[in-house]
C-alpha cells in the first residue's frame, strides 16, 4: 500500500482512520520522538509504533499490536501517521517564522525558496530542467526510481541504466573517466537504496535492482580502464546483496 502524509485519509482503510482518530480524541498518545532523519518512533495506547519516511513518502513501519502483525494496518499505525503530519506542518510554519527577517538582510536561499515555491510551479520547472539536462535528468531517476509504481519495478532500473549508458558512452562505444564517474554516482545511490531495501525487508524491491546492475553493468566493465575497480565493486555487492537475501 503507498502511503504518502498529505493523502493519509485516501491512502488507508476507512475502518483505521475512524478508529485513529478516536485514539487521538481521546489523547491516547503519550509520546513522540525521531529517531534519525527517517524514522519516527511513538507510544499509542501503550503500544510502540514506527515509520519510517522518505520525503514524505511512508516506505515502512511497525506496530506490536494483532491488528497490524495480521493486516499490515492498525489505528496506532494511522494515528502515528496524521501526529507525524501534523508535527511537520508545525516544523515547517516554524522555520518560515525564523527565516522571517527585515527586507534588508533576509537572504533568498534554496531552503526558503523550495518552502514557499508553489508545488505545481516547482514541479514544471524540474521537468523542464530535467529535459535541458540530462546529467539531471539521469540523477532524478536514480533517486526516485524506486518510488515509481507505474512501470514494472525490474523494467524500471534497467531503463535507468540504459538512460545512464547511453549517455556515458562515445559513438566509438568507449566510456570516458568522466562518464564512468557518472556511472558511479547511480551506482551508489542505487546501492543506497538496496541497503535500505534490505533494513526495510523489501526484499523484492531488492533483488530488482541487484539483477539489473548485474545484467547491465557487468557487460561493460572491460570498457572502463582506471574506475574499472571502482564500478566492479558496485556489481560485487549487489551480489552481496542477493547473497544476504537467500540467506534471509
Amino acid at each position: 500500500m503507498s502511503v504518502t502524509l498529505q493523502h493519509i485519509e485516501s491512502s488507508v482503510p476507512e475502518w483505521a482512520l475512524i478508529q485513529a482518530e478516536e485514539l487521538l480524541e481521546n489523547q491516547q498518545f503519550t509520546a513522540l520522538h525521531k529517531a534519525d532523519s527517517n524514522l519516527w518512533v511513538g507510544s499509542i495506547d501503550q503500544i510502540e509504533v514506527e515509520i519510517q519516511l522518505s520525503g514524505s513518502k511512508v516506505t515502512g513501519g511497525t506496530c506490536e499490536c494483532h491488528s497490524f502483525l495480521e493486516k499490515g494496518m492498525c489505528k496506532h499505525y494511522v494515528a502515528l501517521l496524521l501526529i507525524i503530519r501534523k508535527e511537520r506542518e508545525k516544523q515547517r510554519q516554524e522555520r518560515i517564522k525564523k527565516r522571517r527577517r527585515p527586507k534588508n538582510t533576509q537572504k533568498l536561499t534554496t531552503s526558503v525558496v523550495l518552502d514557499q515555491a508553489n508545488h505545481e510551479a516547482l514541479v514544471e520547472f524540474v521537468k523542464e530542467y530535467a529535459r535541458t539536462n540530462r546529467n539531471f535528468a539521469i540523477a532524478l531517476k536514480a533517486r526516485f526510481a524506486s518510488s515509481v509504481s507505474q512501470i514494472e519495478q525490474e523494467d524500471k532500473y534497467r531503463q535507468l541504466l540504459d538512460s545512464t549508458i547511453s549517455a556515458i558512452r562515445k559513438p566509438d562505444r568507449t566510456i570516458t573517466t568522466r562518464g564512468a564517474q557518472k556511472l558511479i554516482k547511480v551506482l551508489k545511490e542505487l546501492d543506497t537504496q538496496m541497503a535500505l531495501a534490505v533494513v526495510e525487508n523489501d526484499l523484492i524491491e531488492t533483488v530488482y535492482m541487484a539483477r539489473s546492475i548485474i545484467e547491465r553493468i557487468s557487460p561493460l566493465l572491460g570498457k572502463l580502464n582506471n574506475k574499472y575497480q571502482e564500478v566492479y565493486g558496485y556489481v560485487l555487492k549487489a551480489f552481496q546483496h542477493l547473497g544476504l537475501i537467500l540467506k534471509q
